[in-house]
């Protein structure tokens, strides 16, 4: 029978997005290191899949998912080592300008903020609460300003507090804007699935998908915010489209069968 990767590629396929499961390092994520974004522990990252495709209004995206894997202290009376995973997505969006400089919106550190990061010098604004949260860092300092709004503060201020990400940051560089989330157990869409029958496993990746959508929008939201104020009709347009994509998705399901393969941990329950 199909087994989970197999049903995520072939169900987001029928939205015209491409899901690989076996994830592969990216360049990009050496500059967030570099930038102090993330901060791998001792036995580095593991990047686990993605997903890249066509969003609403055309909006090209990716998403990898990635973990960075740490062993956890053993106790008197265990000598057998565990490990801790932190995971992560990181959003990439296609941007329908260049911009001249880099700029990006990270944690906030207290007193081990620095000045500069990478030639990057650091951005005050008037909000005290986003930088509560949140510092900014430019190399073109009236750009940054352009493009981080009210608007723009007030959402990732909501994200943070609401939605996906236990943590949420932020680049935007040349034709491109990437966030990168801290997100738990709450997405992890690259897992293989623990499920009693194959449509019990369709029905949980077409949940996923949803969670997914909603990341999708609610991202769109922030990066409709640069330089810009976004609107309520806008949203609505996004989450039609998003709706219309999971209902791909279902109709989709109900035309596949459960396969010929067995090597995932997807089962048929015993008749």
């Amino acid at each position: 029978m199909l087994g989970s990767h197999e049903i995520r590629t072939t169900l987001y396929k029928a939205l015209n997005w491409t899901y690989i499961s076996d994830g592969q390092p990216l360049d990009f994520v050496q500059n967030l290191i570099k930038w102090r974004m993330l901060s791998p522990k001792l036995l580095g990252l593991e990047y686990n899949g993605m997903l890249a495709g066509l969003g609403y209004d055309g909006q090209a995206f990716r998403i990898v998912n990635f973990s960075d894997v740490k062993p956890t202290p053993l106790s008197a009376d265990d000598s057998t080592q565990s490990y801790n995973e932190d995971s992560y997505v990181l959003v990439s969006f296609r941007q329908p300008k260049t911009y001249q400089g880099r700029t990006i919106i990270v944690e906030d550190k207290g007193i081990y903020n620095p000045t500069t990061i990478d030639l990057m010098q650091r951005v005050a604004f008037v909000c005290e609460t986003f930088e509560q949260d949140f510092e900014v860092y430019s190399d073109n300092k009236d750009e940054a300003e352009m493009l981080i709004t009210s608007g723009l503060i007030e959402k990732m201020k909501i994200f943070r507090r609401e939605l996906l990400g236990q943590t949420i940051q932020a680049c935007i560089w040349d034709n491109e804007i990437h966030f990168l989330l801290k997100t738990g157990n709450l997405l992890k869409f690259s897992d293989q699935l623990e499920a009693n029958s194959f449509a019990i496993a369709k029905r949980a990746i077409i949940v996923e998908a949803g969670t997914i959508c909603t990341l999708l929008e609610q991202l769109f939201c922030l990066q409709a915010s640069l330089g810009t104020p976004d609107t309520k009709e806008a949203k609505q347009k996004r989450l039609n489209y998003y709706e219309k994509c999971l209902l791909k998705m279902v109709n989709q399901a109900k035309t596949m069968d459960d396969g010929a393969s067995g090597h995932d941990t997807v089962r048929r329950k015993a008749s």
